[in-house]
C-alpha cells in the first residue's frame, strides 16, 4: 500500500516568484532570486543616492550600506515596499540606532548625534584604502 503525503497548505501559497505585487506595492521574496532582486536594488538606490547615508550625510561604500524603509514599522512600514524609489541607502548602526523611529523624527536629532550612531561603519570605511 502506497503512503501519499498531503502538501501542507502553507506550502502551496509560497510563491517562487522573486518579486510579488500587493496593492501597488513590490515586495522581493526570500527565494534566492528575490534576495539578488533586492540586492541589484540597493545597489541602483546606492548610485542615485551617490552613496550618501540618509541618516548622517556621509559617503559609505556600497558593500557597508543598508536599504532604509522610511515608513518604520507601526507607520505603515509593515507594509514593506521595496521599490527603489521606496527605499533610501543607510549606513547599518545608524539604521540600527534609529530603529522603529520615523526617518522625519530621526532627522530631527542634531546632526553630530546621527554622526555619532553611524560612526562604527563610516569611520571603518573611510580607513579603507
Amino acid at each position: 500500500m502506497r503512503v501519499t503525503r498531503k502538501t501542507k497548505p502553507s506550502a502551496k501559497r509560497r510563491s517562487k516568484e522573486a518579486v510579488r505585487i500587493v496593492g501597488g506595492r513590490e515586495i522581493c521574496s526570500l527565494t534566492a532570486a528575490g534576495r539578488e532582486e533586492y540586492k541589484r536594488r540597493r545597489a541602483e538606490r546606492w548610485l542615485l543616492d551617490n552613496g550618501i547615508c540618509c541618516l548622517c550625510g556621509r559617503f559609505i561604500p556600497l558593500s557597508m550600506a543598508t536599504t532604509e524603509h522610511p515608513g518604520g514599522r507601526g507607520m505603515g512600514g509593515s507594509k514593506r515596499d521595496d521599490r527603489v524609489e521606496a527605499i533610501r541607502i543607510a549606513c547599518y548602526l545608524g539604521n540600527m540606532e534609529k530603529g522603529s523611529m520615523s526617518l522625519e523624527r530621526y532627522l530631527e536629532l542634531p546632526l553630530a548625534v546621527r554622526i555619532a550612531n553611524c560612526r562604527g561603519v563610516v569611520a571603518t570605511a573611510e580607513r579603507k584604502p
